[in-house]
């Protein structure tokens, strides 16, 4: 079944059932690549205090942790962003559903022990970032510079790369659901309270 492919009567006039689609599509980012939810915008606070927004890739969603994960290199921006300043806001859209979700809540950078687990499940292909010479967002003089090494690579350690490599974990507060439908959209917003998800439908 694809992020379109879905019947709403369960979900339309449903708190309790909608959050359970917040959490089914997130989940379906994080296994399936061809779903719109597979990438995400995340926005942080800029050390200069304006707002940073980007691209990221959903790693993992864990709706008893309330915990979304991303991975980033720990030389690029957003890392010493959200170092300094945890509050975060990743938003998610799937154009064919007609669906919107956004969450809000604290990062928590791991480096060490917490981000092995994912490192170790991080394909070849996914290291080759994390073993460039120069950190996102680093000025070059010539863009090929960081470019992947052809044929095998020449790099034989298969952990070169990973004190650059990072996981953020976003422990949610707050999830707000747009869902377009063309009898009538539905929003919905929920918070973390006293241990539970408190929802409540909102005006469009």
């Amino acid at each position: 079944m694809t992020d379109a492919q879905l019947d709403d009567d369960h979900f339309y006039n449903d708190l309790d059932a909608t959050l359970d689609q917040v959490w089914k599509r997130l989940r379906r980012g994080v296994a399936d690549r061809r779903s719109a939810m597979h990438t995400a915008q995340l926005a942080s606070i800029g050390l200069d205090g304006a707002p940073r927004v980007r691209t990221v890739v959903l790693r993992g969603a864990d709706r008893g942790a309330r915990r979304l994960r991303v991975h980033t290199d720990r030389r690029s921006p957003k890392f010493a962003e959200m170092a300094a300043q945890p509050r975060v806001e990743v938003c998610a859209y799937d154009p064919r559903g007609k669906v919107q979700i956004r969450a809000r809540g604290a990062a928590e950078l791991a480096v060490a022990a917490g981000a092995e687990a994912a490192w170790s499940a991080t394909g070849r292909s996914g290291r080759v970032c994390y073993r460039s010479p120069a950190g996102p967002g680093m000025p070059l003089d010539d863009p090929a510079w960081t470019d992947p090494q052809s044929g095998a690579d020449a790099v034989t350690d298969a952990d070169a790369g990973r004190e650059h490599f990072s996981v953020v974990f976003m422990t949610l507060e707050h999830i707000d659901w747009l869902y377009l439908a063309a009898r009538g959209h539905r929003r919905a917003g929920f918070d973390w309270h006293d241990g539970r998800w408190v929802g409540r439908w909102l005006a469009p």
